[in-house]
């Protein structure tokens, strides 16, 4: 069928390459920003599978389809090979298709709803983890991604309580080489699960997200910007703001990051950011206040959930894209 094969659209696409090792929350920050809960998350290891993220601005929900290509070298064109196709995708969706060991490549269209296209649509490309001992395709998978010249940023997520791990700086150190040779490439490195280190037990987010950034320059990244995130109170804010459902794990932990709203340190702490970016991630308190009905009478305020969006720092991320997209297409 005609809507099952690529468009020959004369629309050009900005491309961006979410990377990261395993267990470092990759699934769950794209999840953030889509404010549903659509990539399949899991702790163990996922399927070799490459998901593209066409933004569509106003599309009311996503579609998708799913094919198989055998590795290629990286002078030669993608043969994709077509297999399924869904008008409406959802988790479970997406979660059969990762776990069909066919499917190595899903492309998906929706609105990405804080990303904003202009004349060029912006795409982000989810990738496996390099560091899967189970499947080395991983690793190839996500190579030839990154060695691919057609994308505009990377943004590479860092588990927060796993600084310096072998298996990050391997991969950086070869995604440093590449970049070297295209300075109109940008990085932004996302430092997830930052809400779980305990400043009572010494752990300061802010001497964590300096050493980091020393970390990245001994690597060869000069002046790296660096956010510290926490994507999971992101995403359950955003998915009770859309009303989709929380379990009860969700919801506890959704009220518990409520009751730390004056807690900006995340913000604070991101580096090499202006305050000009910053500034416009404020969310806008200024308008009438309500009430969101979550589940079983617990109502929360509109205003303490975009509060929670703010201080997890997943705005500032989306800012800095849009920001870097639009200075692109000048």
């Amino acid at each position: 069928m005609a809507k099952n094969k690529r468009s020959k659209s004369v629309v050009s696409f900005f491309e961006i390459i979410v990377v990261a090792t395993m267990s470092s929350g990759k699934s769950t920050l794209i999840n953030s920003m889509l404010g549903k809960e659509l990539l399949h998350c899991a702790n163990e290891a996922t399927t070799a599978t490459i998901t593209r993220i066409h933004n569509k601005d106003q599309q009311n929900n996503f579609n998708g389809s799913a094919y198989n290509f055998e590795p290629i070298k990286s002078n030669e064109k993608v043969r994709l090979k077509f297999l399924d196709y869904k008008s409406v995708i959802d988790s479970e969706t997406l979660k059969k298709w990762n776990a069909d060991n066919n499917i190595n490549y899903i492309s998906l269209t929706g609105n990405i709803p804080s990303i904003k296209n202009s004349s060029k649509h912006i795409v982000l490309y989810d990738s496996p983890g390099p560091n899967n001992s189970q499947d080395n395709t991983h690793e190839d998978l996500t190579l030839n991604l990154v060695n691919d010249g057609r994308y505009g940023m990377i943004i590479y997520v860092l588990n927060a309580t796993q600084i310096g791990i072998n298996d990050d700086r391997l991969f950086l150190s070869q995604i440093s080489q590449v970049l070297k040779t295209d300075k109109h490439k940008n990085i932004i490195f996302i430092l997830n699960k930052a809400d779980i280190l305990d400043a009572e037990k010494g752990e300061d987010i802010e001497i964590f997200v300096r050493n980091a950034a020393s970390y990245l320059k001994n690597i060869g990244f000069i002046d790296p910007t660096i956010i510290p995130v926490s994507a999971l109170s992101a995403l359950n804010a955003r998915k009770a703001l859309n009303k989709e459902p929380l379990t009860r794990f969700e919801r506890n932990a959704l009220q518990q990051n409520i009751n730390d709203l004056d807690d900006n340190r995340l913000i604070r702490a991101s580096y090499n950011i202006s305050d000009d970016i910053k500034i416009m991630s404020l969310p806008n308190t200024e308008k009438k206040d309500i009430s969101i009905a979550i589940k079983d009478g617990l109502e929360i305020s509109k205003n303490k959930i975009d509060q929670l969006i703010y201080f997890s720092g997943i705005p500032l991320l989306e800012n800095i894209i849009n920001y870097k997209f639009q200075k692109t297409t000048l």
